[in-house]
Order: C-alpha cells, then structure tokens, then sequence
C-alpha cells in the first residue's frame, strides 16, 4: 500500500512519480506530529481532532503531574481514534527541566509511545 507523504507536490504527481509517497512508519509519525500540533476544534469538520497540549501551554498554575496526565490522556485518546494502524499500549509523558544554554530553555517535554504496529 502507497502512502502519501505531506505536503503534495501535485506536479509530480499527477505524472505518476513515487517521490509524493513514504512508508508506514513515516506515514504514522506525520500523522502523530500532526495531532500533537493540533489544538482542538482547529479543524472545524473534525473538532476532536488534535490534543489538549495547546490549551495547557501557558498555564501557569497547573502542576507538574496534573499536566502530565492531561497531555497522556489526550494523547492517548487522540492517537487511538485518529491513527487506527497504531495499538497502543501506553504513553509516558514527561515534563523536565534541564539546561539548555544554546537553546536558552530551561524545560523539556518528552513523550515515549508504546506502540504495536497493527
């Protein structure tokens, strides 16, 4: 099965090149990014589209743990109804400071998915 990669380059593929298409696993991973940078009700035909995480960015007085759990369990639904070729098992989130002088960053958000390929 073909999958295509985003954005399209229409040019090329209405003249039938494979340059437009990726694998599975690229396939997914756009998908996930995609629902990771989506807020929810941006896209107005699928509102349930996207995950909490942007609601939650500047929210100075949510704890630590409390938006863990808000961002693992908006994923974890998210993923599971919008990327149906991925079982999961779990989702860990974490949210780290650490010390970035290049970055000039002082926190770091990190996801690990658990996954099965379906």
């Amino acid at each position: 099965m073909k999958y295509l990669k985003y954005p399209v380059n229409l040019k090329s593929l209405l003249k039938g090149s494979n340059e437009n298409f990726c694998k599975i696993e690229e396939s997914i991973a756009y998908n996930i990014m995609m629902i990771i940078t989506t807020s929810f009700g941006e896209i107005p035909e699928t509102p349930h589209y996207g995950t909490i995480i942007w609601d939650l960015e500047f929210n100075q007085h949510i704890k630590k743990r409390d938006w863990e759990d808000l961002v693992r369990k908006s994923l974890y639904e998210s993923i599971g109804e919008f990327e149906k070729r991925l079982i999961l098992n779990e989702i860990t989130i974490s949210l780290d400071e650490i010390d970035d002088k290049e970055l000039r960053s002082s926190i770091r958000r990190k996801a690990r998915f658990c996954r099965i390929y379906d």
